[in-house]
């Protein structure tokens, strides 16, 4: 069978902490999660995980996990055995066009920055309340989902560079 995809970076499921998932019309049976999900060209682009539809059903909207994460994951088990995720430390929100205003800032998108972790990585970086981060690593950030998925395929200890807007300034 063949399916088409219909969504990319759905966060808002409240399936799993870290949600990125692709939204498919793919069948996605009891029991085959777990299944390739494959372009056209025959290249993985995500495991079939998820179902969302009438209790024992095989009908409804189904979500595959990007195959970045899959990679991310499998790397980590690999070599450690367990999963650990990057963390910043730090407690964001949506920027929306209200709050922008109030901060002084001239974008769209972005997570407002809301309390910090005392002594975590954002504490010791010199992240203030009321900055916007706006990309993490390579990922642009459109808010507290985005960000928590970005820093969570960043093995420990390792570091990501933010993006960050204090009112005005562009600070790196």
């Amino acid at each position: 069978t063949s399916g088409m995809v219909s969504a990319l970076h759905r966060n808002d499921l409240h399936i799993e902490g870290y949600e990125d998932f692709i939204q498919t019309d793919a069948p996605i049976n009891p029991g085959n999660s777990g299944g390739a999900l494959i372009n056209m060209k025959g290249q993985l682009v995500g495991m079939n995980t998820a179902i969302i539809g009438p209790d024992g059903a095989n009908v409804g909207i189904g979500f595959a996990i990007p195959s970045n994460m899959i990679v991310s994951v499998a790397r980590q088990l690999l070599k450690t055995g367990k999963v650990q995720r990057g963390l910043v430390g730090v407690i964001v929100q949506q920027l929306t066009p209200a709050l922008a205003e109030q901060l002084g800032v001239h974008l769209n998108t972005g997570a407002v920055v809301t309390q910090i972790v005392p002594d975590s990585p954002a504490a010791h970086s010199g992240l203030r309340i009321k900055d916007v981060i706006t990309t993490a690593g390579s990922a642009p950030i459109d808010g507290p989902a985005t960000l928590r998925n970005a820093v969570g395929l960043v093995p420990v200890k390792d570091r990501i560079k933010l993006k960050v807007y204090r009112g005005r300034r562009l600070l790196h």
